[in-house]
């Protein structure tokens, strides 16, 4: 679960977990020192608290605090009572200032409780664990009032903005095909900050940073991928080129086509640095037409600008000649242009000014 709060220029974002189970104890190590213990749903849990500083978070890289309710004795099955957990992190924790335990050394936060912008039911495996689980009901309300389960917008397939990609050429990796998760992406781990939003919209779950002077994949899970209905306009032994950043270390980035392997693009990583990029090189063959290409980031952290296909000796076709001269004409001067189809009625007008360039 995550808060937002203010508290005079500090935090501005507090991680909260309720921990029932785990596959090995929780250590105070990447938990944070005990502050105390509380007693719900008729079992004592110990609260702690841990600074991020400088790490992945809900709105990029910052500093935030995780607060944690850990229970004494692991279960498999029962009923969490949230808003108790809620009630006693306030009684605990509301108006102190405290010395904390961080990921890079220590710090002081003063811990205040502020509103609720997302609420996460989450699942870990440990020791390369496998097993299901089953919910019997998740509720929630706002003040009283009952939360309302919106469903999932249809989204229906096609290319970014209707424009397929071409081949030979470069496939900028953010502008994955329109469709629902699980159709034209899947594996994403979310939306950081306003990056992702601003670029893709609300309906889009996908990490997108900014690099260079565009936009990049980023915050990337271990085998998300993303589809792009291309345009091969010809056949042929491509070279392709993938522009990759990895501060964890060394990697590949797994193309396929029509849902078969393409090509497996390695690449060496940097320690720690995320703003440095390298390319991730490779060879295929493409058959002209339409086909899907995925782009499979099989290691986490991967953050990924473009996918280049070349193929040598291509000579791309020649612009129209009309059309350049059309667009150097309406360069001229500056007036209003009435426009018509070719059965000459009226579309209406277009207004240029004078030296600028218009389609």
């Amino acid at each position: 679960m995550v808060i937002l709060v203010f508290t005079a220029g500090q935090l501005t974002q507090v991680e909260y977990y309720i921990v029932d189970d785990w596959y090995s104890q929780p250590n105070e190590q990447y938990i944070g020192a005990k502050f105390g213990e509380i007693t719900v749903d008729g079992a004592k849990y110990t609260i702690h608290a841990f600074l991020r500083q400088e790490e992945p978070s809900k709105t990029g890289t910052s500093t935030f605090l995780q607060i944690f309710s850990v229970r004494q004795t692991p279960r498999q099955c029962g009923h969490i009572d949230i808003s108790a957990h809620f009630k006693k992190w306030d009684e605990v924790f509301t108006g102190q200032t405290a010395q904390l335990r961080g990921s890079k050394g220590g710090g002081s936060a003063t811990l205040k409780f502020g509103k609720v912008t997302e609420v996460m039911l989450m699942n870990e495996a440990g020791g390369n664990a496998s097993g299901s689980v089953d919910y019997t009901y998740f509720n929630m309300s706002d003040n009283g009032k009952a939360s309302e389960i919106v469903p999932p917008k249809d989204i229906p397939r096609q290319p970014y903005k209707g424009v397929k990609a071409k081949i030979p050429g470069t496939i900028e990796t953010e502008n994955f095909d329109e469709g629902n998760e699980g159709d034209s992406y899947a594996g994403a781990t979310g939306s950081s900050g306003s990056d992702g939003l601003d670029y893709r919209g609300e309906d889009y779950f996908i990490d997108i940073v900014g690099c260079g002077e565009g936009a990049c994949l980023g915050y990337t899970a271990a085998n998300e991928w993303l589809e792009y209905t291309v345009d091969v306009l010809e056949s042929g032994e491509y070279d392709i080129e993938a522009y990759v950043s990895n501060g964890s270390g060394s990697g590949t980035v797994e193309l396929a086509l029509d849902g078969k392997a393409l090509a497996s693009l390695p690449f060496t990583g940097t320690v720690d640095d995320w703003n440095t990029y390298e390319s991730a090189t490779g060879k295929a063959s493409l058959t002209a037409g339409e086909h899907v290409l995925r782009v499979t980031i099989a290691t986490a952290n991967t953050n990924l600008d473009y996918v280049k296909f070349t193929l040598p000796g291509y000579t791309p076709p020649a612009e129209d000649p009309s059309a350049i001269a059309a667009t150097l004409r309406l360069n001229a001067v500056g007036k209003t242009y009435q426009v018509f189809d070719m059965q000459g009625r009226t579309l209406g007008q277009v207004d240029v000014v004078k030296g600028s360039s218009i389609s």
